[in-house]
């Protein structure tokens, strides 16, 4: 088939990842860690146990996290596409909150 003749593929677009989230919300304190499990620990410590965000976000980063470490090491694991669409709406959903939260710190609002 030539070059002309395919058809273009669409571009994958990003997908928040709470991981990152929550590691910019740190680096906003001034935190800086080197391992996805310290982020998830100080998550829990700077966020969730002084009632910043609830209890429920510092699970859905624990989950995220373990869901990633098995696919990435285990070559047969697949996720059921209802689990890998009920992340992505944990990933999106923790991704609103802490553009809220970040948005209202720089404005000065409690946060």
């Amino acid at each position: 088939m030539r070059s002309s003749d395919s058809q273009p593929q669409p571009v994958p677009q990003p997908q928040p990842n709470p991981n990152v989230c929550a590691e910019a919300l740190l680096l906003a304190k001034g935190l800086s860690f080197s391992s996805h499990k310290a982020v998830i620990s100080a998550f829990g410590e700077q966020f969730v146990k002084t009632g910043i965000f609830p209890a429920d976000m510092g699970r859905d980063l624990s989950r995220a996290f373990e869901q990633r470490q098995i696919s990435d090491y285990e070559y047969r694991f697949v996720i059921p596409r209802e689990v890998a669409q009920a992340g992505l709406e944990r990933a999106e959903s923790f991704l609103a909150s802490v553009e809220d939260h970040l948005r209202r710190a720089s404005a000065g609002v409690d946060a």
